[in-house]
């Protein structure tokens, strides 16, 4: 128990700030906030007092945390339409190759009949029986 309570009044020596001599340590430190909403497009000051050689520290997330919600949820939406836009594109393309597949058949069926038609409109007008002189 005694090695327990000794343990303890270490720690918390150890974690006391040191004491110095005339009390001419660092000034002791201040937290503050001060939150503020400022609408789109407008300017507006503000003065706030420190200490000689205090640092300050700000943060701008009124607007920018729902413009990183809106930019994730573009992003989204842009990786679905991008999806959506290779699906359609090769839906697209193959309707394109049977088109064209389709299309040389019906050309070379029309050449084929055409040659067919001629040679049967030739074989109408040729006359194989002899002609008298």
């Amino acid at each position: 128990m005694m090695a327990a309570g000794a343990a303890l009044a270490l720690a918390l020596w150890l974690l006391m700030p040191p004491v110095e001599v005339g009390g001419a340590g660092p000034p002791p430190i201040q937290d503050g906030e001060f939150t503020f909403l400022l609408p789109a497009g407008r300017k507006q000051c503000f003065y706030q007092s420190a200490p000689a050689n205090a640092s300050l520290e700000t943060e701008y997330q009124e607007s920018i945390e729902t413009m990183r919600t809106r930019l994730e949820r573009s992003i989204q939406m842009l990786t679905l339409l991008r999806a959506f836009e290779a699906r359609d594109r090769n839906l697209q393309e193959g309707n394109l190759e049977r088109v064209n597949f389709w299309s040389a058949v019906n050309v070379a069926v029309l050449l084929l009949v055409a040659v067919l038609q001629v040679c049967t409109l030739k074989r109408f007008f040729q006359d194989k029986r002899p002609v008298p002189t």
